[in-house]
């Protein structure tokens, strides 16, 4: 009922169960500027009639500015995944000398390092660096950069990052400044590959796509088009069921599956040509 108000129209709606035992809610609604008493009055009214109870009782709080995504990743504790360690600036003391550190802060760009497909796709990386030094690499949904920072910072070579949110690409560039890379990142808005400067900076040894599974697969003709005999193609954003519908679209291109990692839930495969 609240969400479908449109006098005072809410923003967002939660509910959280504050007592099992007796059965209480607790209904949060947002709005973006204060609403009257009475429009408040007549929406709980209207709540509690459909809900045949008595009455509902309802407080007004004023939410002070926050910025929500930084206070959410806050807590983050830093993150190992093989050579690599991803921190906030408050954990900078805490990077091991043995390790590639890359720094990020809160952003509305996808990348922190804790979702497993982020894991996958490093973790992939850093076994490829074991066999391999790739020196033309492409990220197509870069959002932080965390992966296009990853490979400039391990091979000091020219890393191509792309996304086709305008945040993510000016969030990546300036990760990849602050984390000293700046110089060998260069941040290209896109939609999928349509822009011809992805394709003049090929054929690509590496390729990282962490995206979704059928973007992925409709990609897997355009990205062989613009990958070096060879290459390496590393991909996730992949749930399970979906794994084979990736792999049999990269197959029917020429590539052949090396490892198939999965961790929490996500599937990240390695794939070379």
């Amino acid at each position: 009922i609240l969400e479908a108000a449109e006098n005072p129209s809410a923003e967002a709606v939660a509910i959280d169960e504050t007592d099992e035992k007796n059965g209480l809610w607790t209904v949060s609604v947002y709005f973006r500027s204060p609403p009257s008493k009475a429009d408040l009055n007549a929406l709980t009214n209207i709540a509690a009639s459909s809900l045949e109870i008595e009455q509902l009782t309802w407080k007004l709080i004023e939410v002070p500015e926050v910025n929500w995504v930084q206070k959410s990743l806050e807590g983050l504790s830093p993150v190992r995944v093989g050579r690599f360690f991803v921190h906030g600036s408050h954990d900078h003391g805490l990077r091991p000398t043995n390790s590639i550190a890359i720094e990020l802060e809160a952003s509305m760009a996808f990348g922190s390092g804790h979702h497993g497909t982020t894991k996958g796709c490093l973790l992939a990386f850093d076994q490829l660096l074991k066999r391999s030094r790739p020196r033309r690499i492409l990220d197509i949904g870069t959002g932080t950069g965390i992966l296009a920072i990853a490979a400039a910072k391990s091979l000091k070579t020219r890393v191509i990052a792309s996304d086709i949110d305008p945040v993510a690409v000016d969030h990546a560039k300036q990760n990849a400044h602050k984390n000293g890379v700046g110089c060998y990142l260069i941040s290209i808005k896109s939609t999928g590959l349509n822009r011809h400067e992805l394709k003049e900076h090929g054929p690509y040894d590496l390729v990282f796509a962490n995206i979704l599974a059928g973007p992925l697969a409709r990609l897997a003709a355009p990205i062989r088009a613009i990958t070096a005999p060879g290459a390496v193609v590393i991909l996730s954003g992949i749930l399970p069921e979906q794994s084979n519908l990736v792999e049999s679209a990269y197959r029917a291109q020429g590539f052949s599956l090396r490892t198939r990692y999965k961790l929490e839930g996500w599937i990240t495969l390695c794939l070379q040509s």
